[in-house]
Parts: structure tokens; C-alpha cells; sequence
């Protein structure tokens, strides 16, 4: 069950070089974007697009 887990996760995760590509991954699923592409007005776009940043 784990296993399966991990890879639905995998499967779904995207690593975003920007945030309108974070935002577009998380229509379907995940995105991992670094800070470095995100910067510091990054999460209020995110957060307008209705997506959380853990």
C-alpha cells in the first residue's frame, strides 16, 4: 500500500522551473518548485491560483 502510494505520487509530481508552470502542474496533480523559481512574490500568485505552498 505504501508502495503504491509512492508511486502515485511519483507519478503525479512535476518539477516546475516557474511558477505558471507550477500552477499548470497542479491542475492534475503536484508541483515542486525551488525557491530560486518562485521568489518571493511567487506564493501570493500561487496562492490567487488557488494553490498552497508547503
Amino acid at each position: 500500500m505504501i508502495e503504491a502510494s509512492h508511486q502515485r505520487l511519483t507519478d503525479r509530481a512535476v518539477d516546475a522551473m516557474s511558477v505558471a508552470a507550477a500552477l499548470d502542474a497542479a491542475r492534475v496533480g503536484f508541483a515542486r518548485i525551488t525557491w530560486g523559481h518562485l521568489g518571493e512574490k511567487g506564493g501570493d500568485a500561487l496562492n490567487r491560483g488557488a494553490v498552497s505552498v508547503r
